[in-house]
Order: C-alpha cells, then sequence, then structure tokens
C-alpha cells in the first residue's frame, strides 16, 4: 500500500479503537439507512440503529446475512435443535426470530438493553433477558439442552472467552450442547504482518482489547487454538469451516 494511503489508513485504524469514535461511525451509518424498516417474513425488523449493532444498517445485508446464519446452524445442529434453547449475544434476534414456529423453549440474552427491550417488544416467541459483560448469565444450572453464541466469541478478549465458556457448561443441561463461531483461517488475509505470524503460529489474536464488545474488536482463532485450548474439557463434535455463512462453526458437548 502507498505510503498516502497507508498512514490515513492507519490513523483511522487507530481512532476506531475509541469508543466514542465506533460509535459515532454506527450512528452516522444508522442514519443514512433511516426508514428501511418494513416487516419482513410477518415479523418486524428492527431500525437501522439496532441492525447496524449486529450486522450492518442494511435491511438487505441483515435478512440476507441472517439466512446464510440460520441455514448454517441448522445444519450443524441438526436434531439438536429442540428443547430449552439459548441464543446467547441475541442482538436483535436476527437469528431466533426464524425460529417461531419450532415450539421450542427459546430464551434470548445481551448485554445490550435497548436489544433486549426491542426482543420483548417485536419476538413474542422469545423470552429475552440482559446478562453482563462477564458472568455470570442469568439462568440457573442445567439450563438449556443448546446454547448457540453467533459471532460472540469473535468480539470477546481471551479473558472473556474463557470465562463465558465456563459459564455455558454451567446453564447447559447433561448432555446439551454448545454452537458457537469464530473467524479463522479466512479471515487471516485480514491481519496485519506483525499479526498475521503469531496466528499462523496458533495464536489468538485480538485487535482493539479496549473495546471488546464492540464490532471493532475482533478475535482471531486459528482452529489449532480453538481445539486445543479453547475446547479444552469440551468434545468436538463438529466443525464447519467458513463457506456461505462467513464464521467457522462449531458444535461441542461438556466432556
Amino acid at each position: 500500500m502507498p505510503r498516502s494511503r497507508y498512514y490515513p489508513a492507519a490513523l483511522l485504524d487507530r481512532a476506531t479503537a475509541l469508543k466514542p469514535v465506533a460509535r459515532a461511525r454506527e450512528a452516522v451509518a444508522a442514519a443514512r439507512a433511516a426508514g428501511d424498516d418494513a416487516p419482513h417474513g410477518g415479523l418486524p425488523v428492527p431500525p437501522a440503529k439496532l441492525r447496524v449493532l449486529v450486522s450492518g444498517p442494511s435491511r438487505e445485508l441483515f435478512i440476507d446475512e441472517t439466512n446464510a446464519g440460520v441455514h448454517a446452524i441448522s445444519e450443524v445442529l441438526g436434531d439438536h435443535l429442540r428443547g430449552s434453547v439459548l441464543d446467547f449475544g441475541c442482538g436483535c434476534g436476527r437469528t431466533a426470530r426464524h425460529w417461531s414456529g419450532l415450539g421450542l423453549d427459546l430464551h434470548g440474552c445481551d448485554y445490550n438493553p435497548e436489544l433486549v427491550d426491542w426482543c420483548r417488544e417485536n419476538l413474542p416467541f422469545m423470552t429475552a433477558a440482559r446478562n453482563g459483560a462477564r458472568p455470570p448469565a442469568p439462568y440457573p444450572p442445567d439450563r438449556f439442552d443448546v446454547v448457540y453464541a453467533i459471532s460472540v466469541l469473535t468480539h470477546l478478549t481471551e479473558e472473556s472467552q474463557r470465562a463465558w465458556m465456563s459459564e455455558w457448561r454451567r446453564i447447559l443441561k447433561p448432555g446439551g450442547c454448545l454452537l458457537f463461531t469464530t473467524h479463522g483461517d479466512s479471515h487471516s488475509h485480514k491481519l496485519g504482518r506483525r499479526e498475521l505470524p503469531r496466528y499462523e503460529a496458533g495464536e489468538l489474536v485480538v485487535r482493539h482489547p479496549s473495546i471488546e464488545g464492540l464490532n471493532q474488536c475482533v478475535a482471531h482463532h486459528p482452529p489449532a487454538y480453538v481445539r486445543d485450548t479453547l475446547l479444552c474439557g469440551w468434545e468436538l463434535a463438529r466443525f464447519r469451516p467458513a463457506s456461505d455463512y462467513l464464521q467457522d462453526m462449531w458444535l461441542a458437548s461438556p466432556s
């Protein structure tokens, strides 16, 4: 990259690490897509200011990404998608909205109260609750048959990731399963020249850890790190590498 482009890009990358700057950029993007909130599939579509927090402000992007994610989740979970299910980091229900007719004991939680409130008001088939940035989750032990966390660990520091893996184990029923996603090899080209060697050596790389929980904090998981470290104490049932859905997907049960 020419210096004339490299330095502005580097400055923008550093500025993004500041939470106010990240929030301001989201607000601008949402304002440009305001009013694009027509219902879809018989359910309300969240406003742009909420969509931008979980994918992008575009209504079409929100729906297309949702469809790809739901297809992948259904493929990986298969017959496991039954009973009591927790959508952890449910956002504004972009995945949960697809389970409305399955008769599940469906729950969702998120740390953003505005997203939780929208789910409570618009997705009555799901019981929505607020969780903190760190454990515990607002549920008793052995509560769920399935916990899935889509694009959650991808925006957390290593300490938080390990804490939530332990917490998900606590709230899973015996024989229950956990599905989560990561940025794997298909995202490694986005790493810088100092970060890529660490990733290739099997090290977790977290960009902008000071704003974990926001989209601009991005964790890159080498598959070997997931298998050997993150899934220590878990039994891996299935791995689906990124394809139509742009993140790696992992299904595991406590061992």
